[in-house]
């Protein structure tokens, strides 16, 4: 496992990778078949002892009909889906100020991310500022662009306010 990943953030993930399967209603083989992993693999990833590499995130984003964001944190208790949520609006303003720090941390610029996904200046600032967000094959692109594992990108607390400024 990356060290650079919080040990109770890949436990978490893996409970709600594991209760999106049962609510599916798949057993464990079911769904290593469907990710075309071997039952250890998926039973290693649910318990949090290894973290689902960008393909298997990218199927179960598919598969659950969900975004990817959404695998790492829970559903406010009483809604169905994380749209137009205040929770929804903070993380994707939470995801935004980090996704800028790391960026300027590792020394890349607004326009050099906009090349690699292939979009505009003005895109990355929205996502930056929260009022955006990257689907998940852009969120695989900044993380190999970065040279950061996704998990790091979106585990942390996302409670935390920094100054979208």
């Amino acid at each position: 496992m990356n060290k650079k990943v919080n040990q109770q953030d890949a436990q978490k993930l893996g409970a709600r990778l594991r209760r999106a399967r049962e609510k599916l209603g798949f057993t464990q083989q079911q769904m290593a078949d469907l990710i075309g992993c071997a039952r250890l693999h998926w039973l290693r990833i649910e318990s949090g002892r290894a973290i689902p590499n960008w393909e298997e995130m990218l199927e179960f984003s598919l598969l659950f009909r969900i975004p990817v964001h959404a695998l790492y944190y829970e559903v406010p208790q009483g809604r169905t889906s994380w749209r137009a949520t205040p929770q929804s609006r903070a993380m994707r303003r939470w995801l935004g100020a980090k996704l800028k720090l790391v960026r300027k941390a590792n020394g890349v610029s607004r326009k050099k991310l906009a090349q690699t996904l292939g979009c505009s200046l003005n895109r990355i600032y929205l996502v930056e500022h929260g009022k955006g967000v990257l689907n998940a094959l852009e969120a695989r692109r900044v993380c190999e662009l970065l040279g950061i594992e996704p998990l790091a990108l979106y585990s942390g607390d996302p409670t935390w306010n920094p100054s979208l400024r």
